[in-house]
């Protein structure tokens, strides 16, 4: 993902930061700059560590708030990238060493993205945009689902009929969650 913000980084300047604005926080992701530069070819199918996000003023009460709101940013980016974009650890307060992860498992992927993944001021618009509807739609719609389907039908050597069925079982969720929620006779 490339950033939309320049920051300066020993002798030069490095477009590596993302800022969202969603849920009330703003949310600053900072990329690793040999992603950016997209010399990270030797990590492809390998799990890697890409980004790190920081949260400002965060109260005590609001961390699960504030995680919640990561991962549906990670989701929306896993849409916009059609890969696996995996929240897996925090730290709070910052620089108290505690914190909290979780077993992930992922791959550096760049097939095909949705998106082009290099242009961080078309990602924020993207993600801020939908952030409201997303977080209205995630469990009636199952959205999180669907997305991971999609990820998972766009990587890389994954065979075709493979690729189809992941599709198909995508679009039959959201047409099957879809009836739920408007009472459509839908046989399910």
């Amino acid at each position: 993902m490339g950033g939309n913000s320049i920051t300066r980084k020993n002798d030069g300047w490095i477009r590596d930061l993302v800022e969202f604005n969603c849920g009330g926080y703003r949310f600053v992701f900072r990329q690793k700059p040999e992603v950016i530069s997209r010399t990270y070819n030797q990590h492809k199918g390998t799990f890697y560590e890409t980004t790190e996000v920081t949260v400002a003023d965060v109260a005590p009460n609001k961390v699960k708030v504030v995680e919640a709101a990561i991962k549906r940013i990670c989701w929306l980016l896993s849409f916009a990238g059609t890969c696996q974009v995996i929240p897996f650890e925090y730290e709070y307060p910052n620089g108290s060493g505690l914190g909290h992860s979780i077993s992930a498992s992922g791959e550096v992927q760049d097939f095909r993205p949705a998106f082009e993944m290099v242009d961080g001021a078309q990602l924020k618009s993207f993600v801020e945009q939908t952030y409201e509807n997303y977080t209205r739609l995630e469990l009636s719609r199952k959205m999180n689902v669907v997305i991971a389907y999609l990820a998972q039908a766009e990587r890389q050597f994954q065979p075709t009929e493979v690729r189809l069925i992941l599709v198909f079982v995508a679009l039959e969720n959201l047409k099957a969650t879809f009836a739920k929620l408007g009472r459509l006779p839908f046989p399910i």
